[in-house]
């Protein structure tokens, strides 16, 4: 039973595009898995209907007084999601790895032990806080499962990260805590004219197959149009599942 834990308690760093990264590369490797999305609302679950969707919405004090255990339900329904699959993929929306961790507190080693069949895969942007609370998760993570596989996925959308920043890389430093080393890869940004229409036609690996009409269709100028279908399947194939396929469990046995 391996785990892959994706998250960052700041929302916006990407995190369903890695968790879809890693289901294609799952789906190329012939991997038995499965994709958990554990959200406030579904947006993997429409994409890919096999998802398991548990959802977890924002609890008001008055309930969590009320019955303290409301806030780790969802972590509860995860603990049994995961021994249905060989390989879980889970996406955590923005706020629930504090809330993971916390649960991992009592429940934690019952389910994963010391953390040596789980992964966590932490997105950092150059976002301030993005960056504080992933460095953040990612030590704290540590301390719960020692064992565990941790890698930093360096997130360029939103500013690209400079090689050989020593500042970054003294705060992975310190991020390691008692645990093992974390990795690093780096997402480069999608520089297609039409990403942002690319992005909303629906799950990445459909929309790699489709034609440049497509975006054509929604009124973009053809030459734009070609261009972007033909960086967008570059970028996918090189820069999102290759780096990610790195993430992928050694001892898991195709189908």
């Amino acid at each position: 039973m391996h785990t892959i834990i994706i998250g960052n308690d700041k929302g916006g760093v990407a995190k369903d595009l890695c968790a879809e990264g890693l289901k294609i590369a799952l789906l190329r490797a012939g991997l038995d898995h499965q994709l958990i999305e554990i959200e406030s609302q579904k947006r993997l679950g429409h994409l890919y209907p096999d998802t398991h969707f548990v959802q977890a919405a924002a609890v008001g004090a008055d309930e969590i007084y009320a019955n303290p255990d409301t806030v780790f339900e969802p972590m509860d329904t995860l603990a049994s999601l995961v021994r249905q699959a060989p390989i879980s993929v889970v996406c955590l929306g923005a706020n629930l790895t504090g809330g993971f961790l916390s649960w991992s507190e009592t429940n934690g080693s019952r389910v994963f032990e010391d953390g040596s069949h789980l992964h966590f895969v932490c997105l950092l942007t150059m976002n301030r806080s993005a960056l504080a609370a992933g460095l953040s998760n990612l030590y704290d993570f540590s301390a719960q499962y020692p064992a565990a596989r941790r890698t930093a996925i360096l997130n360029e959308f939103a500013a690209p990260f400079v090689d050989g920043d020593r500042n970054l890389a003294k705060r992975l430093r310190e991020a390691q805590g008692d645990g093992n080393p974390i990795e690093t890869i780096k997402l480069s940004r999608m520089a297609a004219p039409a990403w942002g229409y690319i992005q909303n036609l629906g799950a990445l690996a459909d929309v790699a197959q489709m034609p440049a009409q497509k975006l054509i269709d929604l009124g973009l100028p053809e030459g734009p149009a070609i261009r972007s279908m033909a960086m967008f399947e570059k970028w996918l194939e090189n820069d999102l599942v290759g780096p990610l396929s790195t993430v992928l469990p050694d001892v898991a046995e195709p189908t």
